[in-house]
Order: C-alpha cells, then structure tokens, then sequence
C-alpha cells in the first residue's frame, strides 16, 4: 500500500471500473512516455528553474520555518522518492493532518519545477472532493512541507480490489462518480488539468458508507486557456490517457480529463 499524500504512482495491475467494465493487461511504470526526465517533458518545462519570478509567485503563502515547531511529528504514514509523509498534531489546537516533507536536494530540474506547479496548484483548490493544503512551510535547508487533510478511508482502486465482485452497485456508482465530476468541473473552472485521472488518484476521506472521495496528486497538472498554448507532453497512465494525448505530434486540451473519467466510469 502507499501513502496517498506523499507517493506518485502507476498501476501495474488491470483497473477495475467502477460500475464493473475494466480490461486485461498491465499499466507500463511511468517514465514511458511521460516520465519528468522524457524530451517532450524537457521541450515543455525548458528554462524552467525553482527560483525568480515563477518561484516568488507561486510560493507567496509558503511560511519559511521549521513545520515541527508548529505541529508535533507523528508516526511516518509512507514515503516515496522526493520525501516522506507524517502525522502531524498541532501543537495549540490539537488537531491531527497528514504532513508531507519534500526534499528539494533530491529532485532534477524538471521535478523541481512540477513541484513548484503542484504546491501552487494545490493551495489554490478549495472543494469538498479535492485534497485540501492548509498551510505550506519551507526550512531553512530550501525543504518544503505541506500541511494535508488527513485521508484515512483508503484509495478507490483498492476498495474496488476489496469488494466481491470488483465492482460497485449502479447506486453506488453514480454517487462516486458525481463527486468524481464535480472535483474535475471545480478544477477545470480554475484553469486545471489533472492530465493523471485514475482510481489509485480518489481516496475516501474515511470508511464509513457515507465517505467522501477526494482528488490527490497534482503532480502532472497544467495550466490551461487564458492564452496559454495548448498542451504537448505524453504524460499520464496508460489505461487511462486519451488518445490525443499519447498521438505523437498532436496538442491536448482539457478535455482529455473527461475522457479519462469516462473510463474510470
């Protein structure tokens, strides 16, 4: 199992869908075609760097110290390949989040700058079906961490594993998938593209029947419209992606979000 605040991953067993399709085969590991390190990956983020303007204003609400003079460290939830994920407690309100630590010393150029995306992206979202970023800190070794909701009711993709018969009941099903829907219009309206939408990427908030389905990981996430161009990079995973995306020479919109969500569907 990972941790669903701190690890980016692919499939590599066959998706179930959420109404009982699904299909054979295994997902490729990232890095083919959208790893951080690919050429188009390289055309798309080229000059990008963690400093300067782009820095200055995407990390306008990140506080500079230590995040465990805020928050009393907890036992360690996961960790992945940029950091690790903690219970954090706040040491005045007693509350308890998901804190995840990334170290900037470990991540390429290019992961440096997705980092800078994500954090700015993830700050802005404020939907009950979207992760929520409370506050961000950054250390005096340039490490930064991010204050989370705590996600305790597991990812979709293993719920679905779980279940008898690797599907969910029609009423089940449209529920999920209304919030599923309502996360991608809310981030859609902000100018977002998930560009990774799959089951592992929803986890229920916690376990009772009536729990939420939140979006994580906006790792491979773009800005789109409002004069931006439109988007090249193979990124995603392949069960999921649409065509458009993976068509060698041809630009995407958002609109490969919904096709993913029809196959998650």
């Amino acid at each position: 199992m990972r941790c669903v605040h701190c690890c980016k991953t692919m499939s590599t067993s066959p998706a179930p869908a959420a109404n009982g399709g699904g299909g054979g085969g295994a997902a490729a590991a990232r890095g083919s075609p959208g790893s951080p390190g690919s050429p188009g990956e390289n055309r798309e983020r080229r000059n990008s760097k963690i400093s300067g303007m782009t820095l200055r204003k995407s990390l306008t609400k990140v506080q500079d110290g230590d995040v465990w003079a805020v928050y009393e460290k907890g036992r360690k939830l996961g960790s992945g390949k940029s950091g690790q994920c903690y219970e954090g407690v706040h040491r005045v309100t007693k509350q308890t989040f998901a804190v995840k630590v990334i170290r900037v010393r470990n991540l390429d150029q290019n992961m440096q700058a997705r980092l800078v995306d994500e954090i700015e992206y993830m700050t802005e979202m404020d939907h009950p079906n979207i992760v929520k970023v409370f506050e961000s800190f950054r250390s005096s070794r340039g490490d930064f961490s991010l204050v989370m909701e705590l996600l305790s009711g597991g990812e979709l993709y293993e719920h679905l594993l779980d279940s008898e018969e690797g599907r969910y009941e029609e009423p089940v099903a449209a529920r999920l998938f209304e919030m599923m829907c309502k996360a991608v219009a809310y981030i859609h309206s902000k100018n977002i593209c998930h560009r990774d939408l799959k089951l592992e990427n929803f986890v229920f908030d916690e376990t009772s029947e009536e729990a939420q389905i939140k979006l994580i990981d906006f790792g491979l996430s773009r800005r789109h419209g409002l004069g931006i161009k439109r988007m090249k990079t193979a990124v995603g995973t392949p069960y999921y992606v649409a065509p458009e995306v993976i068509e060698r020479g041809q630009s995407y919109d958002q609109a490969c979000d919904i096709w993913s969500l029809g196959v998650l569907l």
